[in-house]
């Protein structure tokens, strides 16, 4: 009998979370939206972290980045871009970039966090005491609501900061130290 009630405690406590979750993304409360694509892939290097705030300029840019060498699945990343479906009169679409030096080296994408309109992203590493020499680039998605979110920045780990403006204007590539 324990057990049953244990279980319907978990059960319910499960349906709030989800509940609260939808509620608040249906309701606009969560002011940005992290896009599935692969976190490493060899074509990351094609472009600089930047902001996509139209459809057109996501267009152009898939045209210049997609077309190069070097992808190993550049399908696969249109396709995720494409899906997620971007309302660009609402959201803007942030591809921050990071490349490292080794393959070896464990990367991580720390959730972001939202302070006073400015979305702070940051990686974490861990190197190993031997690694490889491999350059490997990757690069994490985010949608942002224009209006909750004016500004990105990135933080590395490798003491380089990247700042975004959102801008309604045009794409607005990586202000700041470079990524690479």
């Amino acid at each position: 009998m324990r057990r049953i009630y244990l279980y319907s405690q978990v059960i319910v406590m499960f349906l709030v979370i989800i509940f609260v979750v939808g509620w608040s993304y249906v309701n606009g409360l969560n002011p940005f939206r992290i896009i599935p694509i692969r976190a490493c892939e060899n074509g990351y290097s094609n472009f600089k972290s930047t902001v996509i705030v139209s459809e057109n300029d996501l267009e152009d840019f898939l045209k210049k980045t997609c077309m190069r060498f070097g992808w190993n699945n550049r399908k696969d990343f249109e396709e995720t871009l494409y899906n997620a479906e971007v309302d660009f009169h609402k959201e803007a679409l942030v591809l921050l970039r990071h490349s490292d030096c080794s393959g070896s080296i464990t990367v991580r994408i720390e959730t972001p966090v939202l302070k006073s309109k400015t979305l702070y992203c940051r990686i974490s590493r861990n190197v190993p005491l031997i690694a490889t020499c491999d350059l490997v680039s990757y690069c994490l998605a985010i949608a942002v609501d224009k209006d909750a979110v004016h500004k990105v920045e990135f933080n590395n780990n490798q003491n380089k900061k990247v700042q975004l403006t959102i801008s309604e204007e045009k794409t607005v590539e990586q202000t700041g130290a470079p990524d690479k």
